[in-house]
């Protein structure tokens, strides 16, 4: 079966406050199997989370990016979820201002071990050519394909809302961090051909002081083909 988004969602503090948990509430029941992705932030440089949690069970920490600006962004998996719960939680281990969550639900990856490798790429300025705002680049070349590309950048000037890079499905924005826009942008896609040098891609409309971007590589379950016993025809 190949994968599928199944729904997301993002939540985030609007105001500098500093504070605690805060809480992604996905709009209908999850489903047995599927894998939980998720990115968290915040304006904390070395806040350690105290936990990330779905129904109760820990996230597995993938990939993270933190600088001297004081920005974090943390990618995390659940894989084989138990189904029905429909919170995920981001808790810092001291309260933190500017906290955010984005979270997504996807079917028909592996049920174990799906993560396959992520990065992180920081961009000050932004850049405004179509594609131009990019994640990291990692080398895919050994994944089986297809595969799942899940994408995010931020704006933390809060002064645009991106736009999804060429080939992608938008997911859906957020993160206001006190400003008028979504400074958030969540994609994927379904890829068919492994790359040396795959990156997520993002259109930023007008240059934006720092941009952070991120991508994750989830892994399907490999596809078995079954051979007819000698002497039988293949239907």
């Amino acid at each position: 079966m190949a994968w599928a988004f199944v729904t997301g969602q993002f939540a985030q503090n609007s105001a500098a406050a500093s504070g605690g948990a805060i809480t992604a509430t996905l709009p209908g029941n999850t489903t047995a199997g599927s894998t939980i992705v998720c990115c968290i932030a915040c304006a904390s440089q070395t806040d350690v989370p105290a936990s990330v949690t779905h129904n109760a069970v820990g996230l597995t920490l993938r990939d993270s990016i933190t600088n001297a600006e004081g920005w974090q962004m943390r990618w995390y998996t659940l894989d084989n979820i138990a189904g029905g719960a429909t919170t995920v939680i981001y808790t810092p281990t001291a309260n933190q201002s500017f906290r955010a969550i984005a979270v997504a639900e996807y079917s028909g990856l592996l049920p174990s071990g799906s993560y396959a490798r992520g990065s992180w790429n920081r961009q000050s300025p932004s850049v405004t050519a179509t594609d131009g705002t990019v994640s990291g680049t990692v080398n895919t070349t050994t994944d089986q394909v297809p595969y799942l590309q899940v994408g995010i950048t931020v704006d933390f000037n809060d002064t645009n809302d991106p736009a999804i890079g060429t080939g992608y499905a938008a997911r859906g924005n957020g993160w206001v961090f006190g400003g008028a826009v979504q400074a958030m942008q969540w994609e994927d896609a379904n890829r068919t051909s492994a790359s040396a040098t795959e990156q997520a891609t993002f259109t930023f409309p007008a240059t934006s002081g720092i941009s952070y971007t991120g991508q994750i590589i989830l892994l399907e379950p490999i596809t078995q083909v079954v051979l007819p016993i000698m002497g039988q025809a293949m239907l």
